[in-house]
């Protein structure tokens, strides 16, 4: 079987060298980035629909982009190179989706660290010693059972 040879605009699923750098797949990290704060500010039946946008803006590109994933069940004729398989529309927005949250995800996390460094060092609440010790530590001068007597 030969497959499908992946063009400057396909989207390519999987992971690797090949596929992080493969310019479809750059494009495709552009639009999801210029499409993520409308993507965040959309009603959860809306998000769906702006997934289904930007698959259309990938079909839409000249050559059409396609959504395509490697065939592992079968091998080209020379049998030392990749078969590439398109996937069904579901499949491409599930990407797309996912993508979105992916950079959420990992936004929420810089955003709160950088918030963090910007503190002013008044900000910082020091630990009181009785703390430091750590979790086992008792930071209260009670004791921990009462003595019958």
């Amino acid at each position: 079987m030969s497959g499908i040879t992946p063009h400057d605009n396909d989207v390519l699923f999987g992971v690797g060298y090949r596929v992080i750098n493969h310019p479809g797949n750059q494009h495709f990290r552009a639009v999801v980035e210029a499409k993520r704060p409308v993507f965040l500010e959309a009603k959860r039946t809306e998000k769906r629909k702006i997934a289904m946008r930007i698959v259309d803006e990938i079909h839409d590109l000249d050559p059409p982009g396609r959504f395509l994933i490697e065939d592992r069940n079968n091998i080209n004729a020379k049998g030392n190179a990749k078969v590439w398989k398109c996937v069904e529309t579901k499949k491409a927005v599930d990407k797309v989706m996912h993508r979105i949250r992916e950079k959420e995800k990992r936004a929420a996390g810089a955003v709160s660290k950088q918030q963090h460094a910007q503190l002013p060092d008044s900000a910082h609440i020091p630990i009181p010693p009785a703390f430091a010790g750590g979790a086992h530590s008792n930071p209260h001068p009670l004791p921990l059972h009462a003595s019958a007597g």
